[in-house]
C-alpha cells in the first residue's frame, strides 16, 4: 500500500520498527545472569533482520527508503518521528491481529488518531485485502469522505485524493463527500411541520457547505489530480453506523445500482471534531467495526492572526 502511494507521488518511505523499553522485558536469571538484557538484544537482532528484509524486498525496489529502529512507546514515538521527518502520512496495518495484540493495536490507532498532526491511514482487516486490490485489473478506488462541518476542509482532502488516484488504475481520484445531520425530533408540544422545516433547513445548509467544499477542492487540485467528486447529506442520529453502512453498502445510483467504497476518510477539526462530532466512542466504533481501510485527517487550528489575515484576503 505504502509503496504504491510512494511511486504515485515520488515520495520517500520511512519503515519504522519500535521495540519495548528494556524495563518492560521479563526479568529472570539464567545460569546466574539476568535474562532481560539477552531478550532485548535478541529483539534488536530480529528487528534489524526484519527491517533489512522489508527494505530490500521487491515491493520497495526503486523507492527511496529510510528506516528507523527505535525504543519506547509507539503512541509517543510515531507522532514525534512524523513531525521530525515532515512526513505526510502514517500508515499502519493490524494484519488481522487477535487477542491482546489486537487490543494494543487498537489502542495505538486510537492514540494516533487523537494526537497525530499528520493523517493516519489504518488498514483494519486487511493488508491482504489491499494486496489483492493491487493485483486486480481495472479498478476504481472510491473513498467515502465524512466531514464534520469544519470550514476550510479543502486542503485536508488532499491525502484522500492522492490515495484514491494512486489506487485507481486510470489515475482518477473519486471522492464522495458525506455530511450527517442529526435530526430534530418533534416533541409532544412541538409542531411537526416546524420540526420538518428545521430539519430541511439543516439539510439545505449542509448541501451548501458540501457545494463550497467541492468547488474549493476542484480549484486547488485542478491540473494536478484528475477528480470526480460527488456528495450527499444524510439525516440520522447514529453517526458511526451511518458512515459504515454508507461506505460498505454504497448509495443508489441513478440506474438503480449501488456501489460501495474502497475506504473511509474522516475529516475533522482538531479542537472540536473528535470530541464533538467524531466522539472517542465514535472513532473506537469505526476502528472496531468497519472492514474498510480508515483514513483520519485532523485539521490543524490556525493562529488567530492567520485566521484574520485569511478572512481579510478573502
Amino acid at each position: 500500500m505504502a509503496s504504491r502511494l510512494a511511486r504515485a507521488n515520488g515520495a520517500t518511505i520511512t519503515v519504522v520498527r519500535i521495540l519495548a523499553q528494556t524495563q518492560e522485558y521479563p526479568y529472570s536469571l539464567v545460569d546466574g545472569y539476568p535474562a532481560m538484557e539477552e531478550c532485548y538484544y535478541q529483539e534488536v537482532s530480529e528487528a534489524t533482520d526484519y527491517l533489512e528484509k522489508v527494505i530490500y524486498s521487491e515491493t520497495l525496489r526503486g523507492i527511496a527508503i529510510q528506516n528507523e529502529l527505535l525504543v519506547g512507546l509507539p503512541n509517543q514515538i510515531l507522532p514525534s518521528l512524523a513531525r521530525r521527518k515532515h512526513s505526510d502520512m502514517i500508515v499502519m496495518c493490524s494484519r488481522g491481529a487477535t487477542g491482546i495484540k489486537r487490543l494494543v493495536l487498537g489502542s495505538l490507532a486510537q492514540e494516533l488518531i487523537r494526537h497525530s498532526t499528520v493523517p493516519v491511514f489504518i488498514l483494519r482487516k486487511g493488508c491482504a485485502d489491499m494486496a489483492a486490490f493491487n493485483r486486480a485489473g481495472q479498478q476504481q478506488f472510491r473513498i467515502l469522505v465524512a466531514l464534520d462541518g469544519s470550514e476550510g476542509a479543502e486542503d485536508a482532502l488532499l491525502p484522500a485524493a492522492r490515495i484514491s488516484a494512486a489506487f485507481s488504475t486510470d489515475g482518477v481520484s473519486r471522492l464522495h463527500l458525506l455530511h450527517i445531520v442529526k435530526p430534530r425530533h418533534a416533541g409532544n408540544k412541538q409542531d411537526p411541520l416546524l420540526t420538518n422545516q428545521v430539519n430541511q433547513r439543516k439539510i439545505d445548509e449542509s448541501l451548501e457547505y458540501l457545494r463550497k467544499i467541492k468547488v474549493g477542492v476542484q480549484q486547488r487540485l485542478s491540473g494536478k489530480i484528475p477528480m470526480e467528486i460527488t456528495s450527499s447529506v444524510v439525516l440520522d442520529i447514529n453517526v458511526p453506523e451511518t458512515i459504515i453502512q454508507t461506505a460498505e453498502q454504497g448509495l443508489s445510483a441513478p440506474d438503480g445500482s449501488t456501489m460501495g467504497y474502497s475506504a473511509i476518510a474522516l475529516v475533522t477539526h482538531c479542537n472540536h471534531g473528535l470530541s464533538y462530532w467524531f466522539g472517542a466512542h465514535v472513532s473506537e466504533h469505526m476502528l472496531g467495526e468497519t472492514r474498510l481501510p480508515l483514513l483520519v485527517i485532523r485539521m490543524q487550528e490556525q493562529p488567530a492572526a492567520t485566521r484574520k489575515a485569511t478572512l481579510a484576503d478573502s
